[in-house]
């Protein structure tokens, strides 16, 4: 079966990723994902700029339109961007912890959430407990409003053992911080 005048079955894993983009079966996947979002930015709700249909990750071997749904989103080009930006910054904190902290932590935040795999989610938790339970109460607090986080926080410090530095948990040299600025003096 040949997709392309001229382009076999076999020869298909060789497309760039440019031309995967040009073939008709992306074109239509492309269009039913535009139309199911109803022409719009799914992160701003935005209509007026060029939107893009982004996937959410890559799988080695698969071609650009067969991806389900739940693995594409439609973005604008400005929260398209932002999204690459995120996911640059997301593999570089990813460095840091190693991918059995990460895998703990990002389960425990999960924890209630029908979507993931319960098993794995458990298997998680015995990789590593403590990263685990930090995912659940990230979970936890992730709808508060900065008074509330602020409180939070402060219970957190006074919690802390020797080893652990508070300014990690509260208050961080001038960076923003619960979407506010902290001078580092404050506490």
């Amino acid at each position: 079966m040949s997709f392309l005048p001229g382009i076999s079955e076999m020869q298909m894993g060789f497309m760039t990723y440019k031309e995967q983009l040009l073939h008709p079966s992306w074109q239509r996947k492309r269009l039913e994902m535009l139309e199911a979002a109803n022409w719009e930015c799914s992160e701003c709700g935005g209509k007026e700029k060029t939107l893009h249909v982004h996937h959410k990750q890559y799988i080695k071997g698969r071609m650009a339109w067969e991806y389900e749904a739940t693995q594409l989103a439609v973005l604008c080009e400005d929260c398209h961007s932002e999204e690459h930006k995120s996911s640059t910054g997301i593999k570089e904190l990813l460095s840091e912890i190693g991918t059995n902290d990460a895998y703990a932590l990002v389960s425990g935040f999960n924890y209630w959430n029908d979507r993931c795999n319960a098993k794995e989610r458990d298997d998680a938790s015995k990789v590593n407990a403590n990263a685990f339970a930090a995912g659940f109460v990230a979970w936890l607090v992730y709808h508060l409003d900065n008074s509330e986080m602020d409180k939070v926080a402060e219970f957190a410090t006074s919690v802390m053992n020797d080893m652990a530095e508070p300014r990690l948990v509260y208050q961080h040299n001038s960076h923003s911080v619960f979407g506010r600025v902290t001078t580092g003096k404050e506490k």
